[in-house]
C-alpha cells in the first residue's frame, strides 16, 4: 500500500512536466537548480506545439516559421479598434455560420464569404440583377447577365445586304472562285483562291523564266536580265538570254571583269546584234576577259 502511494505522489510532482503546459512562471526563483531543466524542457515542448499550429516549425524540422494554412478562432463579435494604416480580418457569426470578414482604420466592414462561396456584394457585383442602369460602378454576375438576356430584352434583328454588296451566302454566281477576275463588275466577291490566281498570272507575266540572270520588273512590263560572258582575246562570242524577251530588248550594257591594271590593257571591246534573244560580245583585247552584262527590255 505504501508503495502505490509512493507512486501516485512520484506522478502528481511529474504531472506538469508529463502534460508539457505552458507556464511563464516557471522555473521559479524558488525551484531548485536541478528541477529547472525540467520545467524549461516542457515550456519549450508547449511553445513548439503552439507555434507549430498552422506552421513549418518542429524540432527536426526547417523552423522556416511559415503559413501552412491560417485557422481562425471561435467567431468573435466584434474586432478590437483598428489602429491607423491597419486592417483585420476575422470570422463573424452570420446566420449561425463563421463567415470571413475585413474591417479598415475607419471601421468600415465588408463581409467575404458567405454560405461557402465569395459574397457578391464584397466584389462591388450586381446579382440577378435587372441591368437596366447604364452605370459603370458594378460587376454583372453571371447569373445577372444570364437572366437580362433570358428576358428577351436583347433582340438580335435580320438585316438584308443589298446590291451591290453580296446579299447570298458566298457561293454560287455571287462568288467568284478561281476567276480570272477579268470584269471590273461590282456585284460579286471574290474568294482568296481567285484573289491568289490573278495576282500569281500578273507574277508569271512580269517574271518570264530565264537561266543564266536575273529577272525583275518594275509593275510597267519592264524586264532587266544579266549575266556575265567570257570572250577570247580579239574574239568574239554570242550570248544568248536563255528566254527571249516578250518584245524587245533595247539597252545593254557591259562592264570588264579583271584585277588586272587598267592602265596597262590596250584594244576595245564591243557589242553587236542585240536582239529580245541575245547579242553579240566582241573582245578587242590583247587578252581573254570576263565581262559583266545587264540588258533592258520588256
Amino acid at each position: 500500500m505504501k508503495l502505490k502511494h509512493s507512486i501516485i505522489i512520484i506522478l502528481i510532482a511529474w504531472l506538469p512536466f508529463l502534460i508539457s503546459a505552458w507556464n511563464k512562471n516557471k522555473p521559479a526563483g524558488s525551484d531548485a537548480i536541478q528541477d529547472s531543466d525540467d520545467y524549461i524542457r516542457a515550456n519549450n515542448a508547449a511553445l513548439e506545439s503552439a507555434i507549430g499550429q498552422d506552421h513549418e516549425f518542429s524540432t527536426g524540422g526547417t523552423n522556416s516559421g511559415k503559413h501552412t494554412q491560417v485557422t481562425f478562432d471561435d467567431p468573435i463579435s466584434s474586432p478590437a479598434t483598428v489602429a491607423a494604416s491597419e486592417g483585420v480580418v476575422y470570422l463573424l457569426d452570420v446566420a449561425d455560420k463563421a463567415e470571413l470578414h475585413f474591417e479598415d482604420e475607419d471601421e468600415n466592414t465588408v463581409q467575404i464569404t458567405s454560405g461557402g462561396k465569395l459574397l457578391s456584394s464584397s466584389l462591388d457585383m450586381k446579382d440577378e440583377d435587372d441591368m437596366t442602369s447604364d452605370s459603370a460602378t458594378h460587376a454583372a454576375s453571371q447569373q445577372s447577365i444570364k437572366a437580362y438576356v433570358d428576358s428577351g430584352t436583347v433582340t438580335m434583328t435580320n438585316k438584308t445586304l443589298t446590291s451591290p454588296v453580296l446579299n447570298t451566302d458566298l457561293s454560287g454566281t455571287a462568288f467568284l472562285d478561281e476567276d480570272d477576275m477579268s470584269s471590273d463588275s461590282a456585284t460579286k466577291a471574290a474568294s482568296q483562291q481567285s484573289i491568289k490566281k490573278y495576282v500569281d498570272d500578273q507574277d508569271a507575266a512580269d517574271h518570264p523564266a530565264y537561266s543564266g540572270g536575273e529577272s525583275h520588273t518594275d509593275g510597267s512590263g519592264l524586264i532587266i536580265k544579266m549575266g556575265n560572258v567570257t570572250v577570247s582575246a580579239n574574239s568574239t562570242s554570242s550570248v544568248s538570254f536563255g528566254s527571249a524577251f516578250p518584245n524587245d530588248a533595247v539597252a545593254v550594257t557591259v562592264s570588264l571583269n579583271t584585277t588586272d591594271n587598267i592602265n596597262s590593257i590596250t584594244g576595245d571591246w564591243a557589242v553587236s546584234g542585240l536582239s529580245k534573244t541575245g547579242f553579240t560580245m566582241k573582245n578587242g583585247l590583247d587578252s581573254q576577259y570576263n565581262f559583266y552584262w545587264i540588258v533592258v527590255g520588256y
